[in-house]
């Protein structure tokens, strides 16, 4: 990866005066000229084709999207005139197919299953007096189809009218993706802001917990309790100085540069719990002389701090009131807090006025830090706590009401269903595993899970849950749906667009039977993880350390807060085909090669890698190339020996559970593991491939292999920090598909991976990389890589607009052939998938991400996608 000011950069290309000497032309024969005009020819005849066919392309996308405006627009008016008159003549009007339910307004085809969900959550509701249950069904109604990367089917379905009748979602699944909340839904917790001083004046971004502190030194130079406030003059001072000696002489020029690792101020110990004022005078009255004490004290020692600065650097001795707004410019006040059972950060307006987009304006850094360590709230989080969609549609219950029996005993019965036994049977027949691979995993998976949960409940939870009226009508009701939904799969599994659907449906059913049931503890996850890990080396065994974290993002930051802690000054680097993101938290400019190359860098401490390379978003890159991770550990050994204690991470987002990779490093390296050199850590997103396409939990499994010593405590420590810890829900999926369903994801990826590569096989030689000038390419892949994406760069002019254009063909392709289709910020999904990945409005160029199905049918749509592109060249 380049440096960064090489990334958003672009070279203006000079011409040179040069000595001219002219060569008389030699005269061209009749033949030439003959043969010339008709190459000529020929190639005018294919560019007016290509140029024709392009035409076509866009008109036919025009008249789609053209088409789909007119519809809606027509649905919108009629619906309105029927509204009218169904009010005015007091007619009753269905809200949804089948009858099934009531309601004062219409509901969309594809939010059927999430109303009829709503409707037996409504009808629970009233069956109980207990606050904490209600609160657990009104989650479970949010929780429902909600997904942590969105669809937006809001914005497509104008692209094409026949695009939401292929999904079944929740009406709140279309806002935006949850990993990027921190930006885009800063004011979810404004409901509990106004129980704070200074109200929704200043910004409170939830967090799953408050205990975080260890990874704010990432990023800042932290004033807390720890230290006297006689020390932050010192250490303010320090930074100051240290700033503006880089520009030495000159240096003034150091107001125009941010301040690294610039000052957070954490007031938590002081003021966590005088800052819940709860609109009470009184305490408003208390925290307001508390805070003005504070900030008379703060710019007292501000103050301080500027005039040693002065001392030391006369030529700053003019620039008092200048050095003060560096400062403040550079000063972040933040107070960790907790109300009920919500955490969050507020931010002081010390310096500034932080309400609505001031708050990205002052503090765009606690924004990024925020993104790149994961610490805002988690998805299920967020459904449980914040969010209200339980509440959207008051007016919807059941058509009818009928009895609450009790149709299954004990969870063992569903397994014994002949619905249950016959579908295991056809997804288990050789004939099927070799015809339609894509279905039989799919459907081995959601058995086994429905088989293992069933296990796992015991008997005296069984009984509490279905002695109570709520909780037994929607447990019983969820196993109903379940079987409903496997005759579902049984009866589409030739058609499977309808077939991944109904899986999909059943496995919201097992997240409500997991929410109510909760099987599984925190402490069961490490050893079920690390049992089904068997290609660890047996001599290795022993070492295996396991936990569930919340995101790869969110790990990852806390193995280098864990570095930091045993290394005030580590040398970081990361290798080829590193996540950027996770890239960038490195240090955009410490790649392996360059520190190899350096020999002012005596020791290597921490390694950031992977063996399959995510997307590269550089506009000069056009191939992919496997990790070669052991090359580069015996490199790093063998150019830097004073390296002692080594830590090598691996992103295994996009790789197997049990990988032949993992299972070869650990086994080239078990003596200097056990000797204490080596600290193997694999970690990995459980967004993607884990969770069988269904985009439902919130989790990143990683795992450590160590010897134990004392080097490697802060590492250890990971596993139990509060920092680190998803939520409940997710980690009994994590317990329960580790378990039963591990082999299954594997293969899971393997289709995915296998049906890349063959699309990539059938990429047209002229989208292919050259080098001459390009205006649409595909990057080629090493032979060695197990890919999930299609990379297509959209270079040169209006790159962005292009881009769209042709996300909007493949959306049309997909439709007409009747492939599914996401838009999200993910990939390992049941169908295919694109996204525009660009960088800012000085870049040449854009990516198209396509990540293909599991379903191996499908390829032929994306092949034959590439080759319309070949018109755009």
């Amino acid at each position: 990866m380049m440096r960064l000011n090489k990334l958003f950069s672009f070279h203006r290309i000079g011409v040179s005066k040069v000595p001219v000497i002219l060569v008389p032309e030699r005269p061209v024969s009749k033949k030439t000229q003959v043969q010339s005009k008709k190459i000529f020819k020929e190639n005018a005849v294919l560019f007016f084709k290509k140029k024709w066919a392009l035409s076509q392309r866009n008109i036919a996308l025009g008249r789609s999207v053209g088409s789909s405006i007119l519809r809606g627009l027509i649905f919108k008016v009629t619906g309105f005139i029927s509204f009218l008159f169904c009010k005015t003549f007091s007619i009753r009007q269905n809200p949804a197919s089948f009858e099934l339910l009531n309601g004062n307004g219409k509901i969309l085809d594809s939010q059927f299953a999430w109303h009829l969900n709503l409707a037996l959550m409504r009808d629970a509701h009233k069956k109980t007096q207990d606050p904490d249950l209600k609160k657990q069904i009104e989650f479970l109604s949010t929780n429902y189809l909600d997904k942590a990367a969105t669809t937006h089917l809001n914005a497509l379905k104008w692209l094409d009218w026949r695009l939401p009748q292929m999904f079944q979602d929740g009406p709140e699944s279309n806002c935006n993706y949850h990993r990027m909340g921190s930006r885009m839904q800063l004011d979810a917790g404004s409901k509990i802001n106004e129980n704070l001083a200074f109200g929704i004046e200043s910004p409170f971004i939830l967090t799953d917990t408050s205990d975080f502190e260890e990874l704010l030194p990432l990023k800042f130079t932290v004033l807390d309790s720890k230290s006297k406030r006689a020390e932050w003059a010192e250490i303010i001072t320090n930074k100051l100085k240290m700033h503006f000696t880089q520009f030495s002489p000159n240096y003034k020029d150091g107001f125009d540069s941010f301040l690294h690792s610039g000052f957070l101020i954490d007031m938590t110990s002081e003021m966590s719990e005088s800052i819940k004022t709860h609109r009470d005078a009184h305490k408003e009255g208390f925290f307001k002389d508390q805070y003005t004490q504070f900030t008379q004290d703060l710019n007292a020692l501000i103050a301080l701090s500027v005039e040693k600065v002065m001392e030391e650097k006369p030529e700053l001795k003019l620039s008092r009131r200048r050095l003060r707004k560096f400062v403040q410019e550079n000063t972040i006040t933040v107070c960790r807090t907790q109300i009920d059972q919500v955490t969050g950060i507020k931010i002081l307006p010390i310096f500034h006025h932080l309400k609505g987009d001031n708050l990205a304006k002052h503090h765009a850094i606690l924004l990024d830090f925020m993104d790149l360590t994961g610490i805002f709230i988690g998805a299920i989080n967020m459904r449980r706590y914040i969010r209200e969609d339980f509440n959207l549609r008051r007016d919807i219950h059941y058509a009818v009401n009928g009895v609450n029996p009790l149709y299954f005993k004990d969870p063992q019965e569903f397994t014994q269903l002949a619905v249950f036994r016959r579908f295991s049977e056809k997804v288990k027949s050789e004939a099927l595993i070799k015809a339609k691979p894509h279905v039989t995993i799919l459907g081995k998976a959601i058995l086994q899970l429905t088989e293992g949960l069933a296990r796992e409940i015991s008997p005296d939870k069984w009984e509490s849950l279905n002695q109570d009226p709520a909780t037994r009508e929607i447990v019983q009701s969820s196993l109903f749906r379940l079987k409903e939904q496997l005759a579902n799969a049984e009866l589409f599994i030739d058609d499977y667009k309808k077939y991944a659907q109904a899986v999909e449906l059943a496995h919201y059913e097992i997240g409500t039977l997991l929410e109510l049931t909760r099987p599984f503890t925190p402490a069961d996850f490490p050893s079920i993880y690390a049992n089904q890990l068997r290609g660890v080396p047996p001599s290795l065994r022993p070492y295996i350390q396991a936990s569930l974290g919340k995101t790869a993002v969110n790990t990852f930051a806390g193995l280098n807060a864990a570095l930091l802690e045993t290394n005030r000054n580590p040398t970081c680097v990361y290798g080829n085909g590193f996540y950027y993101e996770q890239a960038a938290f490195v240090g955009i400019d410490h790649t392996l090669k360059e520190a190899l190359e350096d020999p002012r860098v005596e020791s290597i401490d921490f390694y950031g890698c992977q063996f399959n390379p995510n997307l590269e978003i550089l506009t000069d890159h056009s191939h992919y190339e496997a990790g070669q991770i052991e090359a580069d550990i015996r490199e790093i050994f063998a150019k830097k020996p004073a390296t002692k204690h080594l830590t090598v991470t691996i992103d295994c987002t996009i790789d197997y559970f049990n990988s032949p990779k993992s299972q070869a490093l650990l086994s080239a390296f078990e003596e200097e593991i056990k000797s204490g050199k080596l600290n193997v850590v694999f970690f990995r997103s459980g967004q993607k491939f884990d969770m069988l396409g269904v985009d439902n939990y919130y989790g990143s499994p990683f795992y450590l292999v160590n010897n134990g010593s004392p080097q490697w405590d802060a590492y250890n420590a990971l596993l139990t920090k509060k920092s680190h810890q998803t939520d409940l829900l997710s980690l009994q999926w994590f317990c329960l598909s580790s378990r039963y369903a591990s082999d299954e994801i594997d293969d899971y990826r393997r289709l995915i991976f296998a049906n890349t590569k063959e699309i990539l096989k059938n990429v047209p030689d002229v989208l292919k990389p050259r080098e001459t000038v390009q205006k649409l390419r595909v990057s080629t892949v090493d032979e060695a890589m197990d890919p999930c994406f299609v990379d297509l760069k959209v270079l040169g002019k209006f790159h962005k607009l292009r881009s769209y254009l042709l996300v909007g063909h493949f959306y049309k392709k997909c439709i007409d052939f009747g492939v599914k289709i996401h838009s999200k910020a993910s990939f390992g999904f049941t169908h295919p998938n694109i996204l525009i990945i660009s960088l800012n409005s000085q870049s040449t160029s854009s990516s198209i991400r396509i990540n293909p199905s599991l379903n191996p049918e499908e390829n032929a749509v994306i092949i034959e996608y590439l080759k319309d592109l070949t018109n755009n060249t």
